[in-house]
């Protein structure tokens, strides 16, 4: 699959964040505010879990894809990319329209693909298939923003904590750096 290093490498990202999640500081205020911290923690890890089951969007129908599925993977890109609150320029309302517009594209993708089955253009079999493998990277946004939105005002610390880290270590305990 073309995409498997893509998403490999994007599953080690999102599990060295969430190590060094795992390892900031937090601040003293932060003990009324652990419970949304830790449920942020499970949706980053369900999107380490979305991802790692990858996508198998090949062969294409080129009649829908060839339009959408760019778009596609473009809006769910700069989605993900608005959600990253390690990132100094990280706005709510930048991620909140980059959602929107992903979803937009999703809504799109679902029914094209809906109408291609009721058309005979592609069978049920292969329109339930890409149904679950868009879905998914819908999911893979959607927890991504969850947990950005459960950050909430610890944000910018624990920015600032995750950028200060020391990186990850590998699996034989030394750092990967």
């Amino acid at each position: 699959m073309r995409h498997e290093a893509a998403i490999t490498a994007l599953v080690g990202h999102v599990r060295s964040n969430i190590g060094r999640l795992n390892r900031a500081r937090l601040p003293p205020n932060v003990a009324d505010d652990v419970p949304a911290l830790l449920r942020a923690l499970q949706h980053y890890e369900e999107v380490a879990d979305l991802a790692v089951a990858g996508t198998a969007l090949e062969p294409v129908p080129a009649f829908w894809f060839a339009e959408l599925r760019p778009l596609f993977s473009d809006r769910t890109r700069a989605a993900l990319a608005a959600a990253d609150t390690t990132n100094e320029a990280f706005d709510d309302a930048r991620m909140s329209q980059a959602a929107a517009d992903a979803d937009a594209v999703y809504e799109r993708l679902k029914t094209e693909l809906l109408d291609a089955a009721a058309d005979g253009e592609v069978t049920v079999n292969d329109m339930d298939d890409h149904m679950q493998d868009i879905a998914r990277l819908h999911r893979i946004v959607e927890r991504a923003v969850k947990a950005a939105t459960r950050l909430g005002p610890h944000r910018p610390q624990l920015a600032s904590d995750v950028r200060g880290a020391d990186p990850a270590p590998d699996d034989d305990g030394r750092n990967a750096a």
